[in-house]
Parts: structure tokens; C-alpha cells; sequence
């Protein structure tokens, strides 16, 4: 495992950057069906660089992107999408077109390169970084051949390949954290304890991951390849399904906040909206003339942008498949959108060595942020416990009756099922017995509940072989929610066993 110092080690923050302005341009004008449309956009330059990525931080008109030069080192920047100014500005020679995500909740970063790194978005510290030793693989070749044919073999050589991330995405709870690979790889990450989860494998024969994401009710994990195919696995399940409908190579994936439905673009230069419980495809749009290399949805999942090899980015409303506006501003392909948490701005990040930001607030797409329905985020179960005994001084003696008084509410965005909570004692004593936790149908969010368990100290007998009499009990409570979303951190208890008289 790398050192989590590996991070600080090749990071260089310049603070010659993060003097550096964006290039204001007002009233540059963009293109539209009903007519021109004047939409001012002003330019945040990246000199000799390709800029891959771009990220708006939730809520905050603060801007996430990645940069590569010819020579390989890249860069990572945060910048002020207001002022234009970059605030922070951090160089690593041994990046490769990494990617960059914040999470929901906007506290952290996650950047991937030959592992994957959290950092904390306030002060740019390490939180945690992610093994690396899943992410190699020994080749055996013949040195003397071009071609490797086992069985004939004679000078011998190991190489030890990293294959490196390629795409970032957290669960809409910040919980989970995939990321994809060079190799067809996706990981499957705790982000509180940084522990491997699972290791999914897309199509063998087709390249590395280009884009990976989670679903906003965290059932679905989806990603794309270099085929015409979308690889859906649930969660926590991990079944796989495929959807099909494009014709060409699926570049990009984006998952609707609010409604669920999956947008992809590719190479056919077609975007489609996907209903992926039924693996349907809903709507088609059609109008680049290039391959479709970005999407991005508005907060409220009404409105999608896109962008890519025309050099073009357009915005569309999505129930009506209807294109609103097409922006031209940039001279060559354009790899990455990004609303602002409002929709009044959208940055675009391309080829051409320049992120723009587009004022669209004209648009009015969310006329009132206050009436933007919230993100379907999974449920979240926390909990608390007691014990109560019939005689109140909280001591449980023998021949004595008590109960457990177990709290469990719903701090999530959506509703929980079939909840079983399972009571585990730290010792398996004979003289103390526990019923069984009733079941908890549903919990909604916000909703709490509180269930009694009864608990009760056998009186001794002659002959039992009893054991230590005094002391204390101590207790794990857990529970686990049909759909994987269990009770976290899990409930410690200790109940007080008295001495006999």
C-alpha cells in the first residue's frame, strides 16, 4: 500500500496561478433554434494543456478541473467560477488524464491516479488514500518475440503493469466511491474505512473504463467501454445487465438527479435517455455532428447539456427532447460540462486549452432554486439503545425481567424496508435470554421508531452451573434494510448483571 504522503509528495501547489484570472468576454454571442441568443461566457485559459475534466462543487459557484500538456504532467485546479480567479493550483508529473469528482456533500475531492486519493475540499489535506496493490498485474513475455506464445518461450521476463483510474463517481451518499481502470476494471470503495468492496469486470476485450456513475437511489452502478454497450450492475447485489441502442462506441454515461434515468452519448453522435429498470431507451437526441463526448443534468433533472467532437455545446429540455440552445465558443472538441448547482452557469472544458464558463442565467432554467426537488438520496439509518429493568435501578439481577429499548430513525432521502435487527451478546450466557427484535416494515425519511425487546436473568437452580454473577454485559445491535442500506454505525450497549444476596 502507498503511503498516504505519496499525495503531498507530488502535489506542488504554484501560487503564481492562483494569481491568474479568467479572460472576460462578454456578449459573445450563441446560437439558437428561435433565433440569436446572446449569452456572455468568459474564459478561464489552461496554456498548453487539454482540459479533461470539469466539476462544480454542490452548491457553491466553486470549479473543479484537470489538465494535461503533451509532456505529461498534469494539473489540478480550483478555481472561483464567479471571479475567474484560480484559487488553488496543484502539478503531478506522473498523472495521466485523471479524474477528479467532489462529493455530495461537497466536504471531500476524490482524485484517481495510480490509486485514488480523498481529499478534505476546505484545506486540500489527505484524508484517505486507497490500496493499490488490486490495481497490478504480472505479464510473462518473451523478450526475443513480438509475439507471445507460451509454449515457446525462452527468455523470460515479469513486468509489472499499473493500470490506472480512469473515471471517479460517489454514491448520492457519499458512502461509496467507484472508480473505473485502464484494464476494464471497476472497484467499488468504502470511503469511511477505505476497504475494497468489490471488483466488477466489463467487456473483456474493450478497452479501459471511460465513465462510471451511481445511481441516485444507489440501486445501480452503470459504466462504458469502448463498444456499444452500457454495463448496469446493481446494488448491492451486483447483477449485471446490458443496454443496447447505441450504434457506435458509448463515450459518456450522466444519471438524472431526480428521476433515475440514464443519459448516454457516443460516437453515433446520438444522446439517449435510458429507463434503466426496463433497459429501454425513452428518448433519442439527435443534432451534434460529432461524437458526443459530455453530458450534464440540471439539479432538477430537467435539462440536459451536451457536448463534444463538433465543438459545440448544447442544452436540452429533456421531456420534450426539444434542443434549446446551441453555444459556440470553442475551437476544437470539448470534453466535460458541468452545471452549477442553480443552472444560472455552465463551465465546458475542452482541447483547445480553456475552460469557458457560460452565463445561461437569461435561460432561466430553474427560474426558483427553493423549488428544486431534492436528489433521491438512499435511506440512512442511524440508531440509539437502552435498557430499562422492572425494578428502575437499572441493574439486572436474577429472576429479573428488563428490556431493550431500541431506537432506529431515518436520516436519508428515502424510504427503508423490511428492517431485521439482530441483537448479539458479547458472551453466550445460559442464564440470559433475549427475544427476538420485531420486524420493521417501512421506515420513511425522517420517520423514527422506537422497538422493545424483552430481555429477562434466570433464577438459580440447584444444581445449574452458573456462571461469573456480577459484572456486566455488553451488547451489538445491527440492522440490515432489504436493499443493503444498513444501520451504520452500528449500536454498542452494556447491561449492569448484579451480584446475588
Amino acid at each position: 500500500m502507498r503511503p498516504a504522503t505519496f499525495l503531498c509528495v507530488l502535489f506542488i501547489v504554484c501560487s503564481a496561478c492562483a494569481s491568474r484570472t479568467g479572460t472576460r468576454r462578454p456578449g459573445t454571442l450563441a446560437s439558437s433554434p428561435a433565433g440569436n441568443l446572446s449569452v456572455k461566457v468568459y474564459t478561464l485559459p489552461c496554456p498548453r494543456s487539454k482540459v479533461s475534466h470539469v466539476k462544480f462543487a454542490p452548491g457553491r459557484n466553486k470549479l473543479l478541473s484537470t489538465a494535461a500538456d503533451e509532456s505529461g504532467i498534469s494539473t489540478l485546479k480550483i478555481w472561483n467560477a464567479s471571479s475567474g480567479e484560480a484559487m488553488e493550483s496543484f502539478v503531478n508529473d506522473t498523472f495521466i488524464d485523471q479524474d477528479a469528482a467532489f462529493s455530495h456533500d461537497g466536504l471531500t475531492i476524490a482524485i484517481g491516479n495510480q490509486t485514488v486519493f480523498l481529499l478534505w475540499a476546505d484545506n486540500y489535506k489527505v484524508r484517505r488514500s486507497f490500496q493499490v496493490d488490486a490495481y497490478s498485474d504480472l505479464r510473462v513475455i518473451d523478450v526475443d518475440q513480438s509475439l507471445i506464445y507460451p509454449w515457446a518461450i525462452k527468455n523470460v521476463e515479469v513486468l509489472k503493469k499499473i493500470h490506472y483510474v480512469t473515471c471517479l463517481a460517489f454514491s448520492a451518499d457519499d458512502r461509496l466511491l467507484v472508480s473505473g481502470y485502464e484494464n476494464g476494471q471497476i472497484k467499488v470503495w468504502n470511503t469511511r474505512y477505505g476497504n475494497l468492496l468489490q471488483t466488477l469486470r466489463g467487456g473483456r476485450f474493450h478497452g479501459g473504463i471511460l465513465d462510471v456513475e451511481f445511481s441516485p437511489d444507489g440501486g445501480h452502478i452503470a459504466a462504458c467501454q469502448e463498444d456499444d454497450k452500457i454495463r448496469v450492475w446493481s446494488y448491492p447485489r451486483y447483477e449485471e445487465k446490458i443496454l443496447r441502442g447505441h450504434d457506435q462506441p458509448v463515450k459518456v454515461i450522466s444519471f438524472d438527479p431526480v428521476n433515475g434515468y440514464l443519459a448516454s452519448g457516443g460516437r453515433d453522435r446520438k444522446v439517449k435517455i435510458w429507463d434503466v429498470g426496463r433497459g429501454e431507451v425513452l428518448r433519442t437526441l439527435s443534432g451534434h455532428t460529432g461524437a458526443v463526448l459530455a453530458l450534464s443534468f440540471s439539479r432538477d433533472g430537467r435539462y440536459l447539456a451536451s457536448a463534444g467532437g463538433d465543438k459545440t455545446v448544447r442544452i436540452w429540455d429533456v421531456a420534450a427532447a426539444q434542443e434549446l440552445v446551441v453555444l459556440r465558443d470553442h475551437h476544437r472538441a470539448v470534453n466535460d460540462l458541468s452545471f452549477n448547482a442553480n443552472a444560472s452557469l455552465l463551465a465546458s472544458a475542452g482541447d483547445d486549452e480553456a475552460i469557458r464558463i457560460w452565463d445561461i442565467s437569461d435561460l432561466n432554467l430553474i427560474s426558483d432554486p427553493r423549488l428544486v426537488p431534492q436528489p433521491l438520496y438512499p435511506p440512512r439509518l442511524v440508531g440509539a439503545a437502552n435498557f430499562v429493568d422492572l425494578s428502575g435501578d437499572g441493574v439486572l439481577e436474577k429472576g429479573e425481567e428488563g428490556k431493550l429499548i431500541i431506537e432506529a430513525r431515518n436520516t436519508g432521502g428515502d424510504a427503508a424496508y423490511q428492517i431485521v435487527t439482530m441483537i448479539v451478546p458479547d458472551t453466550l450466557r445460559p442464564d440470559l435470554k433475549i427475544a427476538q427484535a420485531p420486524l420493521i416494515p417501512q421506515l420513511l425519511p425522517g420517520e423514527s421508531v422506537s422497538l422493545e425487546v424483552h430481555v429477562a436473568r434466570a433464577a438459580e437452580e440447584k444444581g445449574q452451573a452458573v456462571p461469573a454473577a456480577s459484572g456486566e454485559e455488553g451488547f451489538t445491535i445491527r440492522m440490515f434494510e432489504c436493499n443493503g442500506f444498513h444501520l451504520f454505525p452500528v449500536v454498542r450497549l452494556k447491561i449492569i448483571l448484579a451480584a446475588p444476596r
